[in-house]
């Protein structure tokens, strides 16, 4: 087998521009916001770190995908829409979130009012929780784990007998 190699970025831009999950929820939420944004606020929306929002940015404004307005204590970030790539993907996560509207109202329109309010409080914690600890915005304990892993069971057994 051939040994990874690094890809060039003028051959492969998108490589680096979309290297991480992180690379692209920064992406996600500067292009979806009107106006320019600063890191803290930035940070919240991504569920990252403070940090890791910076480092993103910083490598994403080496990359040119994204530019930094103002003085160093109170710089705002703006996607680079002058660029083909980011304006490119800009369209794209469009076209995911109006994917994702679709799949919801597909969803409504095959379940209807079948949700009951309790299972659907639990599903919301489920997903809230599943992404706050893979985002890196949470640790788990071993009973957080318990519980929602009881809530995964009870969802489940609902899901069942509904279907």
């Amino acid at each position: 087998m051939k040994p990874s190699s690094v890809q060039s970025f003028v051959r492969f831009p998108l490589t680096r521009l979309l290297a991480s999950g992180g690379h692209v929820r920064v992406l996600r939420e500067l292009l979806n916001h009107v106006g320019a944004q600063s890191a803290s606020p930035l940070a919240s929306d991504c569920a990252m770190t403070a940090r890791g929002v910076r480092n993103t940015l910083d490598a994403l404004v080496a990359q040119g995908a994204v530019t930094v307005l103002g003085p160093a204590g109170a710089r705002l970030f703006a996607p680079a829409l002058d660029q083909p790539l980011v304006s490119a993907l800009g369209q794209l996560f469009e076209a995911e979130r109006l994917h994702w509207q679709g799949l919801q109202e597909q969803l409504r329109d095959v379940l209807g009012n079948l949700l009951p309010e309790g299972q659907e409080r639990r599903y919301r914690r489920i997903l809230s929780f599943k992404d706050e600890v893979r985002y890196g915005t949470r640790q788990a304990s071993r009973d957080d784990a318990g519980r929602l892993l009881a809530d995964l069971e009870e969802f489940n057994r609902w899901a069942q007998e509904l279907f």
